[in-house]
C-alpha cells in the first residue's frame, strides 16, 4: 500500500478501536510502535491514549536470543531507532514497567485468522510476550491481512480481538 493508504487505513482502524469498551475502560495500554512498511501506524493512537491520561508501554527489544522488557512512555519524544530497526525509548528514557499492568495488549502481525491466530514478522518476539498473559489481546491489522484460516500450533498465543478498517471481530472460543 502506498503510505497515504497506510495513513487513511490506519485513521479508521484507530476509530474503531477508540469505541471499543476494551480501549475505554483501560487506564493503561500496551502496544507496538507501528513504523515499519505495511504496519497500521500507532503513533497517533498513542497520543490519543496519552492525552486521556492513560499510561502507554512498548516492549523494548534487546535482540532475539534476549526476552523483551516493557517501558512506560510520556512522549514520543523518547523514541529513538535502534540498531534492529524498530523505534523503542532511549536507554535514558526507558521507565521499566510490567506488562501485567496493562488492561489491554494491541499486537501487530503480518495475518491474523478468523480464530485469532496471528502471524508476525517471525522470530517469536510477539509469542515471548504474549506467553502466560491473560490480557486482552488486540490484533491491529488491514482487512486484506484478516484471512479465513492460519496454521496453528498448540503453542500459538490467540488473540481476542481483530480491529481492521472495516470494523471490530471479536474471536469467538
Amino acid at each position: 500500500m502506498a503510505p497515504s493508504e497506510v495513513d487513511a487505513k490506519s485513521e479508521l482502524i484507530h476509530k474503531h478501536l477508540l469505541s471499543l469498551p476494551e480501549y475505554q475502560n483501560s487506564i493503561s495500554i500496551h502496544t507496538f510502535i507501528g513504523s515499519l512498511p505495511g504496519e497500521v501506524r500507532t503513533k497517533p493512537l498513542i497520543e490519543q491514549a496519552l492525552s486521556e491520561n492513560k499510561s502507554v508501554m512498548i516492549p523494548v527489544y534487546h535482540g532475539v536470543d534476549k526476552p523483551p522488557s516493557h517501558s512506560l512512555i510520556r512522549s514520543l519524544d523518547s523514541l529513538g531507532m535502534t540498531q534492529f530497526g524498530i523505534e523503542q525509548p532511549t536507554e535514558e528514557s526507558i521507565i521499566p514497567s510490567e506488562i501485567t499492568d496493562a488492561g489491554i495488549i494491541l499486537v501487530p502481525c503480518v495475518a491474523v485468522d478468523k480464530s485469532g491466530n496471528r502471524i508476525g514478522m517471525g522470530g517469536g518476539f510477539y509469542d515471548r510476550i504474549l506467553k502466560n498473559l491473560s490480557i486482552i489481546k488486540i490484533a491491529l491489522t488491514f482487512d486484506f491481512q484478516f484471512i479465513e484460516t492460519l496454521p496453528a500450533e498448540e503453542h500459538d498465543i490467540k488473540v481476542n480481538f481483530v480491529v481492521t478498517e472495516k470494523g471490530i471481530t471479536q474471536i469467538k472460543g
